[in-house]
């Protein structure tokens, strides 16, 4: 019973930041480093959720059309 109450809160947890860097992106228009590795990191998972591929699918649409722009890291001092 506990695994699966600590398995569904990360469940809500992954929504809930996915949902939030989304958009996030979309309304600045910017994917920071940070934010690309996390999705990088979400896209990886195996047991994505159809509202978690239309998350991302909604961000790949908005990179492709110029609407989000990916930030370089600053790598000067």
């Amino acid at each position: 019973m506990f695994a699966n109450f600590v398995s569904s809160a990360l469940r809500n947890d992954l929504d809930a930041n996915l949902e939030f860097c989304v958009r996030n992106a979309l309304a600045t228009g910017e994917l920071s480093p940070a934010t690309h590795a996390y999705i990088q990191q979400v896209s990886g998972t195996a047991n994505l959720t159809r509202r978690d591929r239309t998350l991302l699918a909604i961000l790949k649409d908005a990179i492709r059309d110029g609407c989000v722009q990916q930030v370089e890291p600053n790598t000067q001092p």
